[in-house]
């Protein structure tokens, strides 16, 4: 039986694996096969998300200087683009455009978040 926290996660991957297959329609340096292949990069991508930036919070003065603004858009760039790298049927044509992908992606999420927490309420 399925927790809701169980629903809220699996709402967020099949929320993020949306946003990467629209990324991947709009953006031409990433092509996305599938939306299965949205949503296993969707799962990797935080995974790996999760266990850089709890690593990089122990390291002292790092994380301030990679949680400003262009540092985290580097950082969650190169790890769009390492993601890319590793998860077949998404492809990512290099760190810059990872990094607008990572941009658009998350700019994307905040907004079908915002639309699913009205409607699940």
């Amino acid at each position: 039986m399925l927790t809701p926290l169980d629903v809220k996660i699996l709402i967020h991957l099949l929320v993020t694996g949306g946003s990467i297959a629209l990324v991947g329609w709009l953006l031409p340096g990433v092509r996305v096969k599938s939306l299965g292949h949205a949503v296993l990069f969707s799962c990797l991508l935080a995974l790996l998300n999760a266990a850089l930036w709890s690593q990089l919070g122990t390291v002292p003065g790092v994380s301030r200087e990679l949680s400003s603004g262009l540092g985290s858009l580097l950082l969650n760039g190169a790890i769009f683009y390492l993601v890319g790298k590793i998860t077949p049927g998404i492809e990512v044509s290099g760190c810059l455009t990872a990094s607008l992908a990572a941009f658009l992606v998350s700019f994307l999420n905040g907004l079908l978040h915002g639309l699913l927490r009205d409607l699940l309420r």
